[in-house]
């Protein structure tokens, strides 16, 4: 029993000195936390590091104050240093007796620098201070964190200032941790131009991006295409559309900072190769605004050969499929019987291949729908004077031959 109870004694004790309390204060940047057991100053800095951070360096007057306040509920005493309660710094003249460096290689100031950091109370005669290598063993700096001596308090050293102590005292000590650099990163190529290679619109793009971080590790890179993910790693392969489009890299390290850099890369519009068949880039004309309407592109009446060109698009039992993988179709109809309304579709391609704008800048959307459940088309077709809205049904589905069902003018 007594066995055990030691063992369990042993490893509560072990646990207890491994970890900082979990809880870190921001300031300036910088975040702090309090060690939760004594260390002697090289096992306490062997610990700081450990945890990523160091022992506290000093650089500005408001920090020593900050940091006197911040560690408030720190109770570890020196009894080389008059007994009072000290927190190790990061400063030391170990190496070399009073030549006193910050952890960094940095010099630690002294009262001569004309700040007094140091305790310079009386008891110290005329112009005197710490450090004074007391016995000659004083080689580790502390901040005091309440007046030394404590039977004549003040009279060496008053809280906030520092003191050299022997660095085998155990004292409780704060961790300094380095703000977070967030991760270099870069896009080659820039912003540039892509020209169009196959009359179809859009390009898939390669992009190649690098990512680097200072102070540690670079977790996760995206590629996004307005606001979406479109891509991980340094190597993309994105399709975009015609026009200008924005392209952000994206890096975020084991932190969670992250940087982000982007370029424009426009797609040239392709030139359309006019034929007699298809005339135009995609059929249809925009409809008069004042219409109201929801889509952008409807059919259009060529009284002189009785043929319609239009565009649709299909669905099936109210909802958007396809054909093919294509959703919408330039059709080209043509008046087979004006005495029985009917109308045969003689050709038909993918809409707007190359991706073409209307006078509007705006892409083109198909106000035809085709539902294939019951082969009913409905479109709206400008006759030159008129808007009417139509409905037709499929009565050949061999000849894709339609009946005009019904009208009305808007």
């Amino acid at each position: 029993m007594k066995f055990f109870s030691r063992l369990l004694l042993v490893g509560f004790c072990c646990i207890n000195y491994s970890f900082a309390q979990s809880s870190r204060t921001t300031y300036q940047g910088y975040e702090y936390e309090i060690a939760s057991s004594p260390m002697t100053w090289a096992d306490a800095s062997a610990f700081a590091k450990s945890s990523g951070g160091t022992l506290v360096k000093i650089d500005a007057v408001e920090q020593n104050a900050w940091l006197k306040d911040f560690l408030a509920s720190v109770n570890t005493t020196a009894s080389d240093g008059g007994g009072a309660i000290y927190s190790w710094l990061g400063g030391t003249d170990s190496t070399i007796e009073g030549n006193w460096i910050w952890e960094d290689g940095t010099q630690v100031p002294l009262n001569s620098s004309g700040t007094a950091w140091w305790g310079n109370g009386a008891g110290h005669g005329a112009g005197g201070s710490e450090p004074d290598n007391f016995d000659g063993v004083q080689h580790c700096l502390a901040i005091g964190l309440s007046s030394w001596p404590t039977g004549a308090p003040g009279f060496y050293g008053t809280a906030g200032q520092w003191n050299d102590i022997n660095c085998a005292n155990e004292l409780k000590f704060a961790i300094q941790y380095a703000p977070n650099v967030s991760p270099s990163v870069t896009i080659s190529g820039g912003n540039r131009s892509v020209s169009d290679t196959d009359s179809v619109a859009g390009e898939s793009v390669s992009f190649t991006g690098t990512a680097s971080d200072s102070d540690g590790t670079v977790s996760t890179t995206q590629w996004l295409v307005d606001g979406e993910e479109v891509a991980t790693g340094l190597n993309a392969t994105i399709s975009l559309p015609n026009g200008s489009t924005v392209v952000t890299f994206k890096a975020t390290d084991n932190d969670g900072a992250s940087t982000l850099v982007t370029v424009i890369l426009t797609v040239d519009t392709p030139v359309y190769t006019k034929t007699d068949e298809w005339p135009l880039p995609y059929n249809g004309v925009t409809p008069d605004s004042s219409l109201g309407l929801e889509f952008n592109n409807i059919g259009t009446l060529n009284p002189s050969d009785s043929t319609i060109y239009t565009c649709m698009r299909l669905f099936t039992d109210g909802l958007a499929s396809s054909f093919n993988s294509i959703a919408q179709f330039d059709i080209g109809l043509k008046v087979v019987s004006l005495s029985e309304a009917t109308v045969q579709i003689t050709k038909f391609r993918e809409f707007n291949v190359i991706g073409a704008y209307n006078e509007n800048a705006e892409i083109p959307d198909c106000g035809g729908k085709f539902e294939t459940t019951t082969g009913v088309y409905t479109d709206m077709i400008y006759t030159g004077v008129d808007t009417l809205r139509t409905t037709f049904r499929l009565i050949d589905p061999v000849e894709l031959i339609l009946k005009l069902e019904s009208y009305e003018t808007l």
